[in-house]
């Protein structure tokens, strides 16, 4: 029987991958004639390294590819435990896994190297927490830790994995629910219909956690001052038409997250910043006023978000958010 962690971990990288869809992200389900790093097994997608090939399921190709840049690819991995945090033995073998895929590369005198070269990135999102250990371990090694935990616009998804639990389902194997659900997630299908293909007890479980998704729809991964990646999630029934390329904005912290309001202090989007960022600016784990300030200016002032048109499809636009320095003034004067 499939752990019920692995299976709540699983759930959670589909919802992410269906969620960056609409940040630039192509998910690869089968590998590509051309690309002969992914190989499709029974238990999965495998990835070739300089030593060995290794399971991960959860790719996704960026759409960009700046200049002097190979492309990048994303590596995702989800944790969804009920109270335990992430230990640094998650973060050690997403370094393994790195470090042994972006030194398959070779040069042969006889010919040019065919074969494609990726930029990959590792990101572990988490339900609950990371240890200390973990956190000052992925940081130095550049691997991107997202805590979802309390995410308010995320908690449905959230709780709806944690409802189902290992009385629910009785497949062994993990990929055939991976594929069916991603199927459904992408192209709105029949869902009972396929669920019933599989050996499911309670449905509804299931069709909970689809339908939180798809009423979530889209989440993004921006870039803070050019430097850090913030996962956004964006407010219930959030017009992204109605938000300019370039939008001043507002910035909040209620003990819990991060807000971003627009001037007139509609909510836009929640996030969570890069731990070691956020303890950097807090004393105790406790993020004080004039430290949140501070926070805000020098890490928060720009931050940009790559969106799809609603005119023409796979066209993106680029939004700038920029903190406005007026509010900002006004707060530090009171």
């Amino acid at each position: 029987m499939t752990n019920i962690n692995n299976f709540r971990g699983m759930l959670l990288e589909e919802a992410i991958l269906f969620l960056l869809r609409n940040s630039g992200y192509s998910i690869i389900d089968y590998p590509d004639p051309n690309d002969d790093l992914i190989q499709k097994t029974s238990s999965g997608l495998k990835i070739s390294g300089r030593g060995a090939c290794h399971q991960i399921d959860a790719i996704a190709d960026f759409f960009i590819n700046p200049p002097f840049s190979n492309p990048t690819r994303l590596l995702a991995e989800a944790k969804c435990y009920s109270k335990n945090p992430v230990g640094i033995e998650i973060v050690r073998n997403a370094v393994g896994v790195l470090k042994d895929l972006n030194e398959f590369w070779v040069t042969r005198k006889s010919k040019i190297q065919t074969r494609p070269r990726f930029d990959y990135q590792y990101t572990i999102f988490s339900a609950s927490s990371f240890t200390k250990d973990a956190e000052r371990y992925a940081y130095a090694q550049n691997i991107h830790l997202v805590n979802l935990q309390n995410n308010k616009y995320l908690q449905h998804i959230l709780d709806s994995i944690q409802n189902i639990n290992s009385e629910t389902f009785f497949s062994e194997k993990l990929s055939d629910y991976r594929m069916l659900i991603r199927d459904i997630l992408r192209n709105k299908l029949n869902d009972r219909d396929l669920l019933y293909t599989l050996e499911i007890a309670d449905i509804t479980k299931f069709e909970d956690f689809i339908n939180s998704c798809r009423n979530l729809n889209a989440s993004y991964i921006a870039m803070a001052n050019w430097k850090f990646p913030i996962f956004l999630v964006p407010a219930p029934n959030l017009n992204l038409d109605n938000i300019k390329n370039k939008t001043k904005i507002q910035i909040f912290w209620d003990d819990n997250n991060w807000y971003i309001l627009n001037q007139l202090g509609q909510n836009l989007f929640s996030f969570n910043l890069p731990l070691e960022l956020f303890k950097l600016y807090a004393e105790d784990e406790i993020l004080t006023e004039k430290r949140a300030i501070n926070l805000k200016e020098a890490v928060m002032s720009k931050i940009q978000i790559i969106i799809p048109t609603s005119e023409y499809e796979d066209e993106y636009r680029l939004i700038n958010l920029e903190l406005d320095l007026n509010w900002l003034k006004a707060i530090k004067a009171r």
